[in-house]
């Protein structure tokens, strides 16, 4: 028997008054409560009474039953036995063998069979409902339901309720897939399709080499630029000595200079170009004096063939260089050494313009080549993220992101093959992430595999329709949060901050939280929504109500929207509308069991709101977008060239997010 207390409830009743929603198993809605117990002061049982003695009672207390889920009631002077009466240890029981808390299940159907027990001290159960759905009882309160999942995070919810009127509400929750994979960050386990990068040909050569740099052509034209042609001769060495005359080149320059760089079927064609090469002569004999010579274009041309080695390294071979010189003009300034200019022609071309020739081509094979495998191979991002923590105080989460490369696809445009996809290339890259210092006490299979919401993996693709896309899987989004919670981001003691004070309610509110679960993204929901699954957090917390001290344990499991966003840097994770909340919530004093469905309303909105709050300034995480600074390899000052990817816009494809932007 318990005592009651009509302060407290008037309390609970007060606090419920402001939250609408409907309690039992027999009400609607996601946010059933618990009923408060009839405290049995009223209709009596005609049971034969039982006492401590044989005389006559005075007061309840000299009375009884031996029943500790009745009430025991002393009525003109006679021991009875009062209605049935909630307790901690009287009221249902619902014990569920499969699947555990925090369980991670593979299968290959999305049928899980929830199975358990339902007990009850004080009497029968008259209902379970799992889901909403009646369910069956066995004999002995046992039973079974099959439930339909769906990839990702799945909430369960238990409600029973007794011939009493008494209920008891379990909440579970569970990830399920049709396969997992630990995550990691090392080369020998990461995901191979995680991340893709697809550079359109304007992203590659949008055929204007003016300033900001904004593809990888003008990158490369940096460093052409670059080239002091004066240097590839020298004023004190005769060029060619011939006639009674020292030829000498006193000066060499061009008036422009460029790269193009076409994608192939192979990878890409890259060609440096000398515009208007011009040089100085000096003519020293007989009669000094001076000229010059002109080349109306240089040209190197080599074919880049890219690839992935074993190592998943990028390759890029440089094959089929090639070079062409178009319109040789000599000139003297005296007319009378117009002779000599057929004589030197061939020192000028055989010099000269074959040294520049080479000079192009050593720039395409031994520097801009590999510069263009360079600035790919910064589309791979090896980084350490920074997750925020609930409380403000502590230090964030760091989870290392590693990427290398699975596979590239790059296309001319033309036939064939057949219906050609667009000129440009596509880089489908490999990705992991991992927590640095792991901190959760839980363990289970890693993260569920997308495949297709569980109906098959396709192919990453990307639409190939932007100057350039990116292209995060759920997968790889998901190593990321696995990371984070594997680093601490749900195991920590609520602030006091984001607990909030309210002398109404309670005082000495003291919460500790750990989530079983990984947070988990999924659009495998009826909508194709992205949604985050949070399930199966723990809360164990103790509190004082009027003048008494107050524990309980709680599981709590909420699904909110989940967004990608653009950054100034990248792109964030951000936590949206919180459109499910569901908690099971028992205390630990029978006094306390009133109030139970106003302490899980208040616990749900601390809950809520202290995720929320911690996670709606910079989000979840993020990711920060390759920059790419090729300065110091082109042999230019630090920052000279250097272009970085911008992130403009956000789409949603099956288990992927699309950002579209520009170099």
């Amino acid at each position: 028997m318990r005592t009651s207390w009509s302060w407290l409830w008037m309390v609970a009743i007060g606090l419920s008054g402001c939250r609408d929603d409907a309690v039992g198993v027999g009400a609607g809605g996601s946010d059933t409560g618990e009923s408060t117990a009839d405290e049995g002061s009223g209709s009596e049982s005609t049971a034969t009474p039982q006492s401590d003695g044989d005389g006559p009672c005075v007061r309840n207390e000299d009375c009884d039953d031996g029943d500790p889920c009745t009430a025991d009631v002393c009525e003109a002077g006679v021991c009875t036995v009062g209605g049935p009466e909630a307790s901690v240890e009287c009221r249902p029981v619902i014990d569920v063998d499969f699947p555990p808390r925090g369980a991670t299940l593979q299968s290959a159907s999305p049928v899980v069979t929830v199975a358990g027990r339902v007990s009850d001290a004080a009497g029968a159960i008259a209902g379970l409902r799992i889901n909403g759905e009646e369910v069956s009882l066995g004999a002995q309160g046992e039973f079974s339901h099959d439930v339909v999942a769906q990839t990702g995070g799945n909430i369960v919810v238990l409600e029973a309720i007794d011939e009493h009127g008494f209920e008891r509400r379990r909440v579970q929750s569970f990830l399920w897939s049709t396969g997992y994979h630990l995550p990691a960050a090392d080369s020998d386990h990461r995901l191979d399709e995680g991340l893709a990068v697809y550079l359109d040909q304007e992203s590659i050569d949008d055929g204007d080499p003016s300033l900001p740099v904004d593809d990888l052509a003008t990158l490369m034209g940096l460093s052409l630029s670059a080239i002091d042609l004066g240097s590839f001769v020298d004023p004190t060495v005769p060029m060619a000595s011939t006639a009674g005359y020292d030829v000498y080149v006193t000066d060499l320059w061009s008036e422009a200079s460029s790269v193009s760089l076409l994608a192939t079927d192979t990878g890409m064609q890259m060609t440096a170009t000398l515009t208007n090469v011009q040089g100085d002569l000096f003519f020293d004999g007989i009669t000094n004096s001076t000229g010059g010579f002109s080349v109306d274009g240089i040209t190197a041309t080599v074919d880049l063939v890219i690839g992935v080695n074993a190592s998943h390294g990028l390759a890029i071979a440089t094959v089929n260089p090639q070079t062409s010189v178009e319109g040789l003009d000599l000139w003297a300034d005296a007319g009378g050494l117009n002779f000599l200019i057929t004589i030197i022609e061939p020192f000028i071309l055989g010099s000269v313009v074959a040294d520049l020739e080479a000079s192009l081509t050593e720039q395409l094979t031994g520097l801009m080549g590999p510069a263009v495998g360079l600035a790919l191979g910064a589309m791979a991002p090896n980084l350490t993220t920074e997750f925020p923590q609930v409380d403000p105080e502590a230090a964030p989460v760091r989870v290392r992101l590693g990427t290398d490369f699975h596979d590239v696809d790059f296309h001319d445009g033309l036939a064939p093959p057949e219906a050609s996809p667009p000129q440009g290339g596509l880089l489908v890259e490999r990705g992991g992430a991992h927590a640095l210092v792991p901190i959760t006490p839980y363990e289970n299979l890693g993260v569920p595999d997308w495949a297709g919401c569980g109906q098959g993996t396709p192919m990453l693709t990307a639409p190939r329709q932007a100057p350039l896309e990116i292209v995060l899987t759920d997968d790889l989004l998901n190593q990321l949060l696995h990371g984070a919670w594997s680093g601490g981001m749900l195991e920590f003691d609520m602030p006091p901050a984001l607990l909030g004070e309210d002398d109404a309610l309670f005082e000495e509110l003291e919460v500790k939280v750990s989530g079983m679960l990984a947070p988990t993204a999924s659009d495998c929901g009826p909508d194709g929504r992205l949604r985050l699954h949070m399930g199966d957090i723990r809360i164990d917390g103790s509190l004082v109500l009027g003048e008494e001290p107050v524990t309980f344990v709680a599981y709590s499991s909420l699904e909110a929207q989940l967004d990608v966003v653009t950054t100034e840097t990248g792109i964030s994770i951000a936590l949206g509308q919180v459109e499910r909340v569901e908690t099971e919530l028992h205390v630990g004093e029978d006094a306390a069991l009133d109030a139970e469905p106003t302490l899980r309303a208040t616990l749900e909105a601390k809950l809520v709101d202290g995720v929320l709050g911690a996670f709606s300034g910079g989000g979840l995480g993020g990711i920060d977008l390759p920059q790419l600074d090729l300065s110091g390899t082109l042999g230019l000052p630090p920052g000279t060239a250097a272009v970085k990817v911008t992130a403009e816009e956000v789409e949603r494809g099956p288990g992927a997010t699309l950002l579209l932007g520009h170099l």
